[in-house]
C-alpha cells in the first residue's frame, strides 16, 4: 500500500483491482479458508481436551482477527473498489478513503495473525 500511495490514484485503483482479481482463486481460497477451519478445529479439540489456553486464544484471535475481519471488512471494500471507475473523481475520492481505512485494518489483521501464530507455537511447547 505504501507503493500505491506514491502512484497516481487512477493507477493505484487499477493496480488494486488487478490484485483483487488475481488473489481470488481456488488455491488461495482453500488455504485461506483452510486456516480458518483448522483454527476452529483446534479450538474445539482443545476445549474438549486439555483446554490449552494458548491454543484456545490463538484460535479465537485468528478466526476473529483474520478470517472474520477479512470477510466482514476487507472483502466488501475490495468489492466496492472493483466497481469504481479509476478515471472519475468519484473513483479517486473512494480510493483515498479505501487506502487509509483498508490499510489501518490490514495492520490489525496482520497483528492478529502474528499473535495467533505465537500463541499456536506456545501451545505446541
Amino acid at each position: 500500500m505504501p507503493v500505491l500511495a506514491k502512484q497516481d490514484e487512477a493507477h493505484s485503483i487499477r493496480t488494486m483491482q488487478a490484485i483483487n482479481d488475481v488473489i481470488v482463486n481456488p488455491l488461495f481460497v482453500v488455504f485461506y479458508m483452510g486456516t480458518g477451519v483448522a483454527s476452529i478445529a483446534i479450538f474445539v479439540l482443545s476445549w474438549l481436551g486439555d483446554r490449552n489456553l494458548f491454543a484456545l486464544l490463538g484460535a479465537l484471535i485468528y478466526v476473529f482477527g483474520v478470517v472474520i475481519l477479512t470477510m466482514a471488512y476487507h472483502v466488501p471494500r475490495n468489492n466496492a473498489l472493483d466497481d469504481v471507475d479509476a478515471a472519475t473523481e468519484a473513483g479517486k475520492a473512494y480510493w483515498r478513503v479505501y487506502q487509509t481505512e483498508w490499510t489501518r485494518w490490514n495492520h490489525v489483521r496482520a497483528i492478529a495473525g502474528g499473535i495467533a501464530t505465537v500463541l499456536f507455537a506456545l501451545a505446541l511447547m
